[in-house]
């Protein structure tokens, strides 16, 4: 029925182009065919379009509109039909919508059969059902929990929403600075057979260079592989990759570039999304472990360190019956010491941990019932109006116990605090002055006092573990604070306070 010449004017078709019998069963076809249908054309040369049909392929309404436009052309009363046609790759996923042309196909003076001429129809003639599908897309985009989900997303979007038979994504490779493909006609199954595309010598990595849009008209023997299109059109999808349309038929119009720019921006902006997310994850994992191991070891240490203490503390028992007093009250002291470090070393690790849960806390009646516990009465608390914070107020209680401490254990020479005797101290008063109030731009608190303060090349240093300007500390009374202010967000700083003393910042918003 069908000459070398036949098939050679079917392939010089912009658009899908095939030849259906008098008798509706599917005779011949040009490669773009195969793309159209989804299937090898070759697979259903011989099949009834009534096949195709069951098969999903084609739309039943739109072989209805066929069997009407062949009677009208039987009968002579036109020379050309043309209606919307629905086709759908392989049967499955969504319908893509072409003008179909239909014009009799005659031999010898005889109507021999019926030649379809399918094109695309662009995103203008449907375009308030692309905006609403493109939105809905937009919001699974946004989802996205991996770089390679946003693709694909982004693939079945270009596919389904978009609706040209020609889509794909390619993700770029920086080691080999190449395009490869991440998902192909909306599907990521055998994309691995398919070529990277490399950057510098492609009209994909041209888009991708410039960070613009590219339109290509496809001429014969292309070196891409794509000659089945008229035109292709590749969108980048800012640093990550490149968004690419093949279409039938006529060149691409403002609506197709447009919608198609939107998808690529939207998807570029899910992988940010996803990668900071995916970041944000893996150091908390990481923060976690830390954690973990830090509080095993300090539990470790304050294990092995409490059974020799309470050994020696059995023994100090039975020394102090006989010994010398002055000799006890230092054992004593030593003892206490060793007990304090041990907690200390135990909340420092501990301390780190994120805060979950928050309430309002008034900074005041934290302040004050911390005084109440750590003061001297030699000393004084000033409580202005520090606000109210969200915190955890447990362990704010402790950031002023551990203040005021600082503030007493520094600024005053030896004496006795909260029924233990200190060693030697900075320095200083008799007693101390301490203020707690709020920041001059009511983003936090501060708590100052007027002893002798931080030297300015040191307060880099104060909130380390184990810094100390006394012999006798610990340093890490002031690591702790700076781990339970950080741990609710907060930023801790150090500075002199209107007295000279320490001060020290709380800027929790």
């Amino acid at each position: 029925m069908f000459d070398d010449t036949t098939s050679s004017v079917l392939e010089s078709f912009p658009g899908a182009v095939f030849v259906v019998t008098r008798g509706g069963r599917v005779s011949l076809g040009n490669d773009r065919c195969s793309v159209l249908f989804g299937r090898d054309f070759d697979d259903l040369v011989g099949e009834h379009l009534r096949d195709l049909v069951e098969e999903g392929l084609l739309a039943s309404r739109t072989f209805e509109a066929y069997q009407d436009a062949a009677a009208s052309l039987s009968a002579e009363s036109v020379s050309e039909v043309t209606f919307e046609a629905r086709a759908r790759r392989a049967g499955e996923g969504s319908w893509y919508l072409y003008e179909a042309t239909v014009t009799p196909f005659q031999r010898d003076g005889e109507t021999r059969g019926f030649v379809w001429s399918l094109t695309d129809l662009g995103t203008s003639e449907r375009y308030d059902e692309t905006v609403e599908a493109l939105h809905d897309a937009t919001r699974g985009l946004m989802t996205a929990d991996s770089p390679a989900e946003a693709y694909e997303l982004c693939g079945e979007a270009a596919n389904d929403v978009l609706g040209f038979p020609g889509t794909a994504v390619r993700e770029f490779d920086a080691e080999e600075d190449v395009l490869r493909h991440v998902t192909f006609g909306g599907r990521v199954d055998d994309i691995d057979s398919r070529p990277p595309y490399p950057v510098d010598d492609s009209p994909h990595g041209r888009a991708f260079r410039n960070g613009t849009t590219v339109v290509d008209e496809i001429g014969p023997d292309d070196p891409y592989d794509r000659d089945v299109f008229a035109f292709a059109m590749y969108v980048p999808i800012g640093e990550f990759g490149v968004l690419s349309l093949g279409k039938f038929g006529d060149q691409f119009d403002d609506s197709d570039r447009r919608f198609a720019e939107i998808l690529a921006e939207n998807t570029a902006a899910a992988i940010q999304q996803a990668r900071q997310r995916e970041q944000l994850h893996a150091q908390r994992e990481a923060l976690e472990r830390q954690n973990e191991r830090l509080d095993e070891f300090a539990s470790v240490v304050a294990h092995d360190l409490r059974n020799p203490l309470s050994l020696g503390r059995g023994s100090f028992e039975l020394y102090k019956e006989t010994g010398d007093p002055e000799t006890a009250e230092d054992v004593e002291y030593a003892f206490e010491r060793m007990e304090s470090i041990i907690e200390e070393v135990l909340t420092l690790a501990r301390e780190g941990e994120d805060v979950d849960e928050t309430t309002d806390v008034e900074v005041a009646a934290v302040a004050r019932e911390a005084w109440a516990s750590v003061s001297a009465s030699t000393s004084s608390l000033v409580v202005r109006e520090p606000g109210v914070v969200a915190a955890d107020r447990d362990r704010l209680l402790q950031v002023f116990e551990n203040l005021f401490r600082n503030a007493q254990e520094h600024a005053m020479p030896e004496r006795e605090v909260d029924g233990a005797v200190s060693g030697e101290t900075d320095g200083g008063h008799e007693g101390v002055t301490v203020v707690v109030d709020a920041l001059a731009d009511a983003d936090g608190f501060f708590v100052a006092d007027d002893g002798v303060g931080i030297p300015s090349g040191e307060r880099d240093q104060v909130f380390e573990a184990g810094y100390s300007t006394s012999d006798d500390g610990t340093g890490l009374g002031l690591g702790i604070v700076s781990r339970i202010a950080r741990a609710h967000g907060w930023e801790p700083a150090v500075a002199a306070s209107e007295q000279g003393g320490a001060r020290f910042e709380f800027h929790v918003n």
